[in-house]
């Protein structure tokens, strides 16, 4: 039996701590008892409103219909029975449910994400972009910029506010993510990592975006990077290019 089984009828995830995938009341798909959700998470295809792969890899969502509305159910490897060793073996799985996931749901609801993505790694950063060299913040409330090197920075935090991020650092938001620079150029994302290590990623390579619960922003590159940025209370240049970038190559909101 595998981890994730589908058939004509019903999707179904088993997994060991049951906690984490609990029907809560308000949760439970249509039709189905709550007590499924003690070993095995089930939804018929009939009540799913979309299947998605669009956060971090190798995560993906599936909303289903309840009494009370649309529920969201975040499946993470973790969480999931015989789901163990390198993640990139559970793929082909996970693929094979979104290619049959095509005769069943229509186009719109069917986001493919990091299944269809190109696999890529961080790549070893050369040299650090000039940052005093004609540099053009990333404004919403400004375009037809000329095209310079230097499009947005975002500075080192303070040592309160590393403080404070270090402390709020959890399983989703890591520390050793949390970049200490970032700098987007006219072509790619420069990011300088708390171990010292400087890489880069290429700007069209963006494939998602995510707010977390705690408001940082997470940006999904490839098949399984991600740039993770912690809330700032003043606005981010960063994060207005990205979030253009996310516009542009994605063609969200």
């Amino acid at each position: 039996m595998s981890w994730l089984e589908f058939d004509d009828e019903y999707l179904v995830l088993h997994h060991d701590l049951w906690r984490w995938l609990w029907w809560e009341p308000a949760h439970t798909p249509r039709g189905i008892s709550p007590l499924v959700g003690q070993s095995r998470a089930q939804v018929a295809w009939s009540n799913i409103a979309s299947l998605e792969a669009t956060g971090p890899f190798p995560e993906i969502v599936i909303q289903y219909h309840t009494k009370e509305g649309v529920h969201a159910l975040h499946a993470r490897p973790r969480w999931l029975s015989r789901m163990r060793g390198d993640p990139s073996e559970w793929v082909p799985r996970i693929e094979q449910l979104f290619e049959f996931a095509r005769g069943r749901l229509p186009p719109e609801d069917l986001r493919a994400g990091w299944t269809a993505a190109e696999d890529v790694e961080w790549a070893p950063l050369e040299e650090w972009p000039d940052e005093e060299r004609d540099v053009v913040f990333a404004s919403p409330y400004r375009s037809g910029a000329p095209r310079e090197e230097v499009r947005a920075i975002r500075e080192a935090p303070a040592s309160v506010e590393a403080m404070l991020q270090w402390l709020a650092s959890s399983d989703d938001r890591p520390w050793r993510e949390h970049p200490k620079r970032v700098v987007v150029t006219s072509r790619d994302v420069c990011v300088e990592r708390r171990d010292g290590r400087r890489v880069r990623v290429s700007r069209h390579l963006l494939r998602g975006r995510r707010r977390t619960d705690s408001g940082d922003r997470a940006y999904y590159y490839g098949r399984r990077l991600r740039l993770l940025l912690p809330l700032r209370d003043d606005a981010c240049p960063v994060v207005w290019a990205l979030d253009a970038d996310y516009r542009r190559y994605v063609g969200g909101d």
